[in-house]
Order: C-alpha cells, then structure tokens, then sequence
C-alpha cells in the first residue's frame, strides 16, 4: 500500500511541476500585445479575462464604462478594421488586429 501512495505522490509532483513549466513557457511566448475592451460588469468580458488567465497570456484590460477614452479608442479601431454591425464585448485588438467578441482559440492562433 505505502509504494502506491508513494507512486501517487511522486507521479502527482510531476503532474504539477509539468503543468507549471508548461504555463512559464506560454507566458515566456507571448510576444504580443493584447488589449481587451469592455465592461467589468459585462459576464462575457469577465468569462474571457478568466479564459486568458487560465492560459497564462497576460493583457491590458480597459475598462469602456469607465473612461470614455478607451470607448472612443475602441471605436476608431473598430472602424479602421472595417468593421460593421452590432459590436459586443469584448473587443480584443492584438497589435492591430481588432476581434469582436471572440473565442479562445482565435486568441490563440494569433499569438
């Protein structure tokens, strides 16, 4: 009984110690800048934040609601993107290009 345990403790450890490494790793990649657009009080936008930092990708979250400056910097963006229609949160812009309420994964493929 007690070499099982000890096989689950050490194979545990590992497990651990890999999960970590792989997160320093991903942290380390990122090269890019990602700006995140949004409200605090908006479930999608919290939803996406906690996403990112499950991943270990940092960002810069700017608060519309808030201050009105990051509103208007987030429409010219979505405008010089060509971008028409309804806009949800969050808008991502990760150096330069603009994503409309977007999933992980698309996150992802650009960094």
């Amino acid at each position: 009984m007690s070499i099982i345990r000890s096989a689950v403790i050490i194979f545990s450890l590992m497990c651990v110690s890999a999960c970590q490494k792989s997160s320093d790793q991903r942290l380390e990649k990122q090269s890019k800048v990602i700006i995140i657009y949004g409200s605090d009080t908006c479930d999608h936008c919290v939803d996406f934040k906690a996403q990112l930092d499950s991943v270990g990708l940092n960002y810069d979250f700017r608060d519309v609601e808030v201050n009105y400056n990051f509103t208007n910097e987030m429409l010219n963006k979505v405008q010089a993107a060509r971008i028409t229609g309804r806009i949800n949160y969050p808008v991502v812009d990760i150096e330069g290009k603009i994503l409309v309420a977007p999933a992980l994964g698309e996150v992802l493929a650009l960094m």
